[in-house]
């Protein structure tokens, strides 16, 4: 246990340093390198801030891509924060999030604490710390979403939580469609010891604003939800 203790400290010490050397980088260069971001991610962010997100009235097939990450983006734009600190906030909360995935699944707090800066400290996650996308968010739900399904609650407040995440994840790209019905195969049978009608509704209001309204939209802007 004592060497798991220097282990975990050296891991916090080499995240703590991959945050500095990216922050310092997003502040000194506070544009993001083109590509993705530019093509559809920031123009989704301030089609949000303008009002034109409910029409979708774009040419690109991409910019129909629901927003719901989008829009903590244009929350930047708003406040005038670099939008290269976007996924800097992104990568510290999955980090945070997948320490407290390792308490919940019964990791000690070392363990919890090396699991969540490896995550953290992942070249798929470094590569993306400065430029604007929704992938490391989406990473972030998809944890909440495993923490909640590890212990079933029968409480509106569970399933309204449960409604919020996946109604995010589903909510900010079309393949999180996918992980959350794998989510769904593998805890359904716990889910079922303590689902109710009224309990439905209180998943499907939360899932239907943050996650249906997309599709809603893209349907009635071009007949095709997706």
């Amino acid at each position: 246990m004592k060497h798991l203790h220097i282990f975990a400290n050296i891991c916090l010490v080499l995240a703590l340093y991959y945050l500095i050397y990216y922050v310092y980088l997003g502040i000194i260069s506070p544009i993001p390198a083109l590509g993705d971001s530019f093509d559809y991610h920031i123009p989704i962010a301030k089609s949000i801030l303008n009002g034109s997100f409910l029409t979708a009235p774009f040419s690109a097939y991409s910019h129909f891509y629901p927003g719901d990450s989008e829009a903590i983006n244009s929350v930047f734009i708003l406040l005038n924060i670099p939008l290269t600190l976007s996924n800097i906030l992104a990568s510290v909360l999955l980090g945070i999030g997948c320490y407290f995935l390792g308490k919940t699944y019964k990791l000690n707090k070392f363990s919890s604490i090396i699991f969540a800066t490896t995550i953290f400290s992942l070249n798929a996650i470094l590569r993306w710390m400065n430029a604007v996308n929704v992938d490391v968010w989406v990473g972030l739900y998809f944890v909440i979403a495993l923490i909640l399904l590890r212990n079933p609650k029968k409480s509106f407040v569970y399933f309204a939580k449960l409604g919020l995440v996946f109604g995010l994840l589903i909510g900010s790209k079309y393949s999180a469609i996918l992980f959350s019905l794998t989510l769904f195969i593998f805890y359904i049978k716990d889910l079922l010891k303590v689902i109710s009608l009224k309990r439905i509704v209180s998943f499907l209001v939360p899932f239907s604003i943050l996650g249906l309204f997309w599709y809603f939209r893209n349907f009635m802007a071009t007949a095709n939800p997706f």
